[in-house]
């Protein structure tokens, strides 16, 4: 592809020494030299010879000379699609130069693949037809057929797919983005060309996560750059797959992926990978190895929460590396942190532990598995501006995720959410909106009729909340639905609340067809009504008990005659300096044979911990000579990884991969998932630890707590 003119495709046999070597006329071919590069450039059999050739005897002849060029240059041959500016086309086929390109066919295109093959400077013209697929596809379904929980599955579903794969190569632009985000909150609030509706909330509040009071649609912007943020990290985690080489020779041969520029004819899809390393700056971190490449005031490495820089800079020069702080044992040098950084850094730069024996990796720092994926990069570049947006965040997300993952169904919740942000037809909410509405209530005839009036504080409707069993309900002078619903849910139990709700939606059914079919049923019919349909729709979403997983052993377990099982766990506050760890050994009779704790001064993730903590164990077992062992830790996530022989690009990945490799040193060694209650004297060991901060090893007497929980397990190894 390239970056001037129109776009030719020319499909051809060509040999790889051509491509490097004399193939004339484009950058690509000019660039890229090494023989690494020159094997997989063009390897993509992208057309078969049939269609180029549909005569036998002109595929035979061809297939000859093929081979004929093969057995002569002894290189390999690749049918190949190229992109050639015409511009360009006319210098390369008129000049003298020795090529062995075979040109079978030449004809202008449009797109390959169902991308575009060329984006100009009309970039609205390139990228429309995405608009045009989406109206399509909206003018496509009669809208009286769905609910409002209906569309939204099939915004999140279908609509919101279609623009997803030419935004992997390409950043759309504001004004396309904008259109069809048009569209859509025109398709959810229910209006058509001949019919406008009110729009209650902005497509921003709409794509708010549920858990934080949203509907969770994508914003296209933001979910285009985390896509293309994808393409990025794909050049710094895999730099040998062909894309990496590809773009590496064009763009940045002699510096890295965060240090390269757009040059002077950067590609739409290069424009688009840079856009997208915005946001890999904000959530990548270094991984400390032997730290030979971070330099300490420039590169992102403490694993906290965002950022992963130095909070203060260390007047030292520019280049200087973290492993002039690393002894050859892999330790810090204490007094060189203590004099360097700053002391809200110094805990989290402790508890960091060296791999001196591997170079020094970049992880995400916002997955557990430290890869990036496009959901953790959303999420960031969706919620950074509105971290510190509430006060109250934790209970607003406590209070949504509950609503979401209750048993109400999908209507209940949309409506629930509609009154929570105050987005109700009320009068009141009517009048506000321009509209020439009398505010009074249409059923008692004496107050305005608001959200919290029409709901639960009219007069009549106060009546029928009492004949449903809800006496007690707040003061009606709360004019805030949102207040209203949150005292509510604090006073009631879970399962009262969820009824309280569902009872909400029907009145709110009663209402309407008060108002515009003018049906009033009567009270005395209308209440057992509504608590059998209640019941009936509750009853749809009701989990069966027995279909759940039974719950596992809440007790210590021996392993079988001859094999020793080792207890091992992590203590810590997240966040808060010091972390303690322990293994315990014992037999098939519970007897205790050694046990171990280590104090790391220092903030830890909990996962690192952990792995840190099943380290010791090995360690241990190998310094007694042990053979046959289980280890038993209460971290899924370690387990799993070990077990599956899977590493991991985040802190602790390392460590499983040595603990793997240590594996190999026992007869037999099995690695089981423990619960807290079945791994208890381990955990108090490791909190003992970090309490007393004292490293220490044990054969006989305990501290009193551990020696407590041992008796609790096998009363008999006492």
């Amino acid at each position: 592809m390239t970056s001037t003119g129109g776009v030719m495709e020319l499909y051809a046999p060509i040999t790889v020494s051509s491509i490097t070597d004399e193939f004339p006329g484009h950058a690509i071919f000019r660039r890229i030299q090494s023989p690494n590069n020159g094997d997989l450039v063009f390897s993509d059999p992208l057309l078969p010879n049939d269609h180029l050739n549909p005569g036998k005897k002109k595929k035979k002849k061809k297939n000859l000379m093929m081979r004929k060029m093969m057995k002569k240059n002894g290189s390999r041959v690749w049918r190949v699609k190229l992109a050639i500016c015409p511009q360009q086309l006319t210098q390369i086929l008129s000049r003298d130069a020795p090529t062995l390109a075979l040109i079978d066919s030449v004809r202008t295109v449009a797109k390959c693949g169902g991308m575009p093959t060329f984006v100009g400077k009309n970039k609205k013209q390139i990228f429309g037809k995405i608009r045009e697929k989406v109206e399509a596809k909206l003018q496509g379904w009669k809208m009286v057929l769905f609910s409002q929980a209906g569309k939204e599955i099939l915004i999140k579903a279908v609509i919101q797919v279609i623009p997803c794969y030419v935004m992997s190569c390409f950043r759309i632009t504001k004004g396309i983005i904008h259109e069809i985000e048009s569209l859509i909150a025109r398709f959810w609030w229910g209006s058509t060309s001949n019919k406008h509706k009110i729009h209650w909330g902005n497509w921003r509040k709409l794509c708010k996560l549920k858990e934080n009071g949203g509907m969770g649609f994508r914003d296209l912007e933001d979910f285009n750059q985390s896509i293309l943020a994808k393409q990025g990290w794909k050049l710094i985690t895999e730099p040998d797959c062909l894309l990496s080489r590809v773009l590496k020779a064009l763009y940045f041969p002699n510096e890295t992926f965060f240090e390269a520029n757009l040059g002077h004819f950067g590609s739409s899809v290069w424009k688009g990978i840079l856009w997208g390393r915005d946001l890999l700056a904000k959530g990548y971190r270094w991984c400390v190895g032997n730290g030979a490449k971070i330099r300490v005031n420039e590169d992102p490495w403490l694993p906290r929460q965002i950022p992963f820089h130095l909070r203060t800079k260390v007047p030292i020069p520019k280049d200087v590396t973290l492993n002039s702080l690393i002894t050859a044992n892999g330790d810090w040098k204490i007094n060189e942190v203590n004099s360097w950084f700053h002391k809200d850094d110094i805990p989290w730069v402790l508890g960091i532990i060296p791999s001196t024996h591997n170079p020094d990796w970049i992880t995400w720092g916002l997955t557990n598995n430290g890869k990036y994926s496009v959901a953790s990069g959303y999420k960031l570049r969706f919620n950074n501006p509105d971290w510190a947006a509430c006060s109250n965040n934790s209970k607003l997300r406590a209070w949504w995720k509950f609503i979401w993952g209750s048993s109400l169904t999908p209507k209940m919740k949309n409506f629930i959410w509609k009154v929570f942000n105050h987005w109700l037809p009320t009068k009141v909410d009517l009048r506000k909106r321009g509209m020439d509405v009398l505010t009074i209530c249409d059923i008692c005839l004496q107050q305005e009729e608001n959200i919290t009036h029409a709901l639960w504080c009219c007069p009549t409707v106060q009546k029928t909340w009492k004949r449903l069993g809800y006496s007690k309900l707040k003061d009606c002078n709360i004019h805030s639905a949102s207040e209203f619903l949150w005292w509510q849910w604090e006073h009631l139990s879970k399962e009262e609340f969820i009824r309280f709700v569902g009872f909400t939606w029907l009145i709110w059914q009663r209402r309407n067809q008060f108002v515009f079919q003018h049906r009033n049923p009567n009270i005395t019919y209308w209440v057992p009504w509504a608590i059998e349909t209640l019941d009936q729709h509750l009853g749809l979403q009701h989990h069966d008990p027995s279909n759940s997983q039974p719950k596992s052993s809440s007790t210590w377990t021996p392993p079988p005659h001859g094999m020793l099982l080792i207890n091992t766990d992590a203590s810590l506050v997240q966040g808060q300096e010091g972390c303690g760890i322990s293994a315990a050994i014992r037999n098939d009779r519970g007897a205790l044979i050694v046990a171990k704790t280590r104090y790391i001064p220092g903030c830890m993730a909990v996962n690192l911990a952990e792995a840190a903590a099943i380290h010791l164990g090995i360690q241990l077992a190998e310094k007694w000579s042990i053979k046959n062992a289980w280890v038993a830790s209460d971290s899924k996530i370690i387990i799993s990884a070990i077990v599956n022989g899977s590493s991991s690009q985040t802190d602790w990945g390392q460590l499983v991969k040595t603990i793997i490799q240590m594996k190999t040193q026992f007869q037999s060694l099995q690695f089981l998932f423990y619960t807290r209650n079945c791994n208890k004297l381990a955990n108090c060991l490791a909190r003992w630890s970090r309490v007393t901060q004292k490293s220490e090893m044990r054969t006989d007497s305990l501290p009193p707590c551990a020696a407590a929980c041992l008796i609790a397990d096998v009363p008999s190894a006492a």
